[in-house]
């Protein structure tokens, strides 16, 4: 669990004046008697410095992978989060920010959680308006509001059809016609309740 105080014991280092670049770092590093502020000075330092080789010097394994994470991240360079060794958590975390940074969606793949996987294609989809990068999100839910939300945005109807869920299509359409004021969009909503809502709609604007 030290990885996840890691914040709190980094800003203990940076007011107590151990975060200094150069030799000097290293020293200071060296000279924390405390494991927890050694690794954290050293992490600190590794990542303010993007200096992958300073995280050899953590001993805790997961602020190593922690380290290696978040320079990965600011460097945007995946090949360190294929490094990351026996930690789900940081590996996955790692791909999908830098996979996000990138806008790479082929590194949304690499992810192991599921959610965090549905998550980077989704938010990747919406930045580059893209209904194919919702395909591959694997909880329905999730794809189908990626859809709406792309169609929204794009006001493109078509990918309304994407829509398995009855009600959400219709909603889909729904809100395309409104953002449009085209009632041919309003045809192809399946509910008549709906569709006469949306006529009214449109034709009071």
């Amino acid at each position: 669990m030290r990885v996840f105080n890691i914040a709190l014991i980094l800003l203990l280092i940076l007011i107590s004046g151990c975060a200094i670049t150069g030799h000097s770092t290293k020293d200071s590093c060296n000279d924390e008697k405390s494991a927890d502020l050694r690794d954290a000075c050293y992490a600190e330092t590794a990542i303010n410095t993007t200096n992958i080789s300073m995280c050899d010097k953590i001993d805790d394994k997961r602020t190593i992978n922690y380290c290696q994470a978040e320079i990965a991240i600011s460097t945007g360079d995946m090949k360190i989060c294929s490094n990351i060794e026996d930690d789900p958590y940081w590996r996955d975390i790692c791909f999908n920010k830098v996979a996000l940074s990138i806008l790479d969606a082929s590194l949304c793949f690499l992810i192991i959680d599921q959610d965090t996987e549905d998550y980077c294609f989704k938010t990747m989809a919406l930045e580059k308006k893209d209904a194919e990068l919702c395909k591959p999100i694997k909880n329905n839910g999730n794809k189908e509001k990626c859809f709406y939300d792309i169609a929204k945005a794009t006001n493109d109807a078509s990918i309304c059809l994407l829509i398995t869920t009855e009600i959400n299509r219709n909603a889909c359409f729904y809100k395309v016609a409104a953002n449009t004021n085209d009632t041919t969009i309003c045809d192809k909503i399946d509910l008549s309740k709906i569709r006469q809502r949306c006529f009214d709609m449109i034709n009071q604007t």
